[in-house]
């Protein structure tokens, strides 16, 4: 949790979100849905984790909104 707070440049408020990056990882969950765009749901974020996931070996979640999740179903 910490190094993802500390590598995704998460303020000290989101502890809560680091913890679901950290579960949905740790659990290698498919989907993390949220509508945080601030600290979670944003292409930033993604990218950054993607690449840390990667270099430690972790699986990625998908991490969307509700609605790019219906979207994607859609497809």
């Amino acid at each position: 949790m910490r190094l993802y707070r500390r590598e995704l440049d998460l303020p000290p408020r989101a502890y809560g979100d680091a913890a679901h990056l950290a579960f949905a990882c740790a659990y290698e969950i498919e989907y993390l849905v949220t509508w945080n765009l601030s600290h979670l749901a944003n292409e930033n974020v993604r990218r950054h984790l993607l690449a840390l996931n990667t270099a430690e070996g972790v699986r990625t979640p998908f991490i969307c909104t509700p609605e790019e999740l219906v979207e994607q179903e859609e497809e």
